[in-house]
């Protein structure tokens, strides 16, 4: 059970702040140490791609140790989690770039 609430919670932190990673820089921005956002950008898309590794990893780990039976579900999860993590992914680095300039 706290593989499944880790495997879930990965994948939602990761999808959320790839998505709003810009926002959250002008947030960390005003009230952390004030640097130019880009720099916190940058952390806040490398958090979240490193949460989808993770989430892969940990689907893999679960599959290996026989927690995760049904090949369906492990299939349905690799599709959905490629599915969403590219789209999130390519936002996050669009977004970076576009900062960059």
């Amino acid at each position: 059970m706290k593989n499944h609430a880790m495997l879930l919670g990965s994948f939602a932190i990761a999808t959320i702040i790839g998505i709003f990673g810009q926002n959250m820089a002008y947030f960390l921005n005003e009230n952390l140490i004030e640097v130019a956002p880009i720099f916190y950008l940058a952390v806040v898309t490398f958090v979240s791609i490193s949460l989808y590794i993770m989430y892969f990893i940990l689907v893999t780990r679960l599959y290996r140790k026989q927690r995760l039976i049904d090949i369906n579900l492990m299939t349905f999860l690799y599709v959905m989690g490629c599915f969403v993590a590219l789209l999130t992914i390519c936002w996050s680095l669009f977004v970076l770039i576009w900062w960059w300039g």
